[in-house]
């Protein structure tokens, strides 16, 4: 059975979603296998995904859909070689997130928290993944708060190069701030085009 490129376009969208959908299977059992670009255009994943939806993926782990042909060719995971997904050490953690200090802080305490799932940017993580993330950023800050007292937080993201990402996978950044830790604080986050930090 073949298809146009706009019909291969349509159904790996819809294969990609169901995979990825909570109510089909936890995020870590594909998270390793599967990417937004994984691709399965065979007749048998067509006809049981669009007939049964959800039900039919109940069934099979992550492994198991990678390694059975009937099931299409995937494409690994780039995430391979990304330093977040092979992080081990972590600060806090939940199912779909996790915090670490950053290795190179702008101040003392500078976290992170970082999606377990390899995306690349903010805005095409799941709600789920958004509030496990901002989860994590509470406690995060009571942890600062109780080691480090400072006395204020900017609390960021860089999405894409143009913005100043250089880690292809989403991190948010909670950097604490000290009184004195800079000249003239006023602007924040403006200061991300230098010229326009102050107004």
């Amino acid at each position: 059975m073949r298809y146009t490129e706009e019909e291969r376009e349509s159904i790996k969208k819809r294969i990609v979603e169901l995979l990825e959908s909570n109510q089909c299977m936890k995020f870590g059992e594909i998270s390793e296998i599967l990417i937004e670009e994984g691709l399965a255009y065979t007749s048998h994943v067509v006809a049981h995904t669009l007939q049964n939806g959800c039900k039919e993926h109940e069934k099979f782990k992550g492994e198991e859909l990678f390694e059975n042909p009937s099931w299409g060719v995937w494409k690994l995971s780039n995430s391979q070689n990304c330093i977040f997904c092979d992080m081990k050490d972590y600060i806090l953690e939940n199912e779909l997130a996790y915090a670490i200090f950053d290795k190179f802080p702008v101040n003392k305490g500078h976290m992170l928290f970082i999606p377990k799932r390899h995306v690349k940017d903010f805005f095409d993580i799941t709600k789920e993944e958004r509030e496990a993330i901002f989860s994590l950023i509470d406690e995060g800050k009571k942890l600062l708060d109780e080691k480090y007292s400072p006395d204020g937080y900017n609390v960021g993201v860089n999405c894409g190069q143009v913005s100043g990402q250089t880690v292809m996978h989403v991190h948010v950044h909670l950097i604490p701030r000290y009184i004195g830790d800079t000249n003239c604080p006023k602007g924040g986050v403006r200061g991300v085009i230098p010229d326009k930090m102050k107004y």
